[in-house]
């Protein structure tokens, strides 16, 4: 993985670790930080439920592997999974090895995560230890996407157990939006994916100069334009009698190819009126 890439995350807990209660949770996000994939397994001894392992891990090749959970049976998790990825599961001698970095992390945005409304309107359907696996798969992939989307429960995070009780809230707001307003502007936003991506949305509020009602009402303006030119893009197409049929209605490919273009074409020179 090249440095600066997200990575795609696979996230596991075994929440309070109890052998007769709890399942093993499993997260799978890609490099976009969608969900492509979430299973239980009842334990990683079993060879069934060791076979099922194996598989994802073979069928979605994680960039890394996180793991958290609520006790210290997290520990013996970390160490199981190490022991698959190297082989030692078994004494076959050709049993598949895997060169996944295996990481434990704070998880104090993730506790927030799963019980928050934000969770529930997006993996409503999803348990409560699998809604804290994706936010250890998202935490792991961008920090500040988490800290910025928490909005106010930010202040539930203890940074400094000694003296930020008694620092009032409303002043830990003002501090902690400052930095993220540092950091958003020193790591930068892709405008575009901002138009497609509610998650990723909630750092263009903390560009310099917009805020959350300006960066809302830039979202809209660039949809209506990509809207826009799309719409502009097919009336030309209906006009020169294009289409997918272009050699049905006598237009040559050269040109037809030109059109299809035009979008492209269009933005740019959006782009450099507004320079100018």
């Amino acid at each position: 993985m090249k440095t600066g890439s997200v990575p795609t995350v696979l996230s596991i807990s075994w929440g309070r670790g109890d052998p007769q209660k709890d399942a093993v949770s499993m997260v799978y996000l890609d490099a976009t930080g969608q969900k492509r994939e979430d299973t239980k397994i009842d334990n990683l001894y079993d060879q069934d439920n060791l076979d099922e392992f194996i598989d994802l891990l073979r069928r979605r090749d994680p960039g890394v592997i996180v793991i958290g959970g609520f006790s210290m049976a997290t520990l013996k998790l970390i160490q199981r999974v190490k022991e698959i990825l190297q082989g030692k599961h078994t004494e076959q001698n050709w049993a598949q090895t895997f060169n996944i970095p295996v990481i434990y992390i704070n998880d104090d945005v993730a506790r927030i995560y799963q019980h928050s409304q934000r969770a529930a309107s997006e993996y409503g359907g999803l348990s409560s230890v699998t809604k804290y696996c994706v936010g250890l798969a998202r935490y792991v992939q961008s920090p500040l996407n988490e800290f910025v989307a928490l909005g106010s429960d930010i202040t539930a995070i203890t940074f400094e157990e000694d003296d930020q009780h008694l620092v009032p809230v409303e002043k830990l707001l003002i501090v902690f939006e400052r930095v993220l307003v540092d950091i958003t502007n020193k790591v930068g936003v892709d405008i575009n994916r901002t138009v497609t991506d509610s998650y990723y949305q909630h750092l263009l509020p903390f560009v310099c100069g917009l805020g959350p009602r300006k960066a809302q009402a830039l979202i809209k303006k660039i949809s209506a334009l990509v809207c826009s030119s799309i719409c502009l893009f097919q009336h030309l197409l209906t006009c020169v009698g294009g289409g997918d049929s272009c050699q049905s209605r006598s237009i040559h490919q050269r040109r037809f190819t030109h059109y299809q273009n035009f979008p492209q074409c269009f933005c740019v020179l959006a782009n450099r009126s507004r320079r100018q």
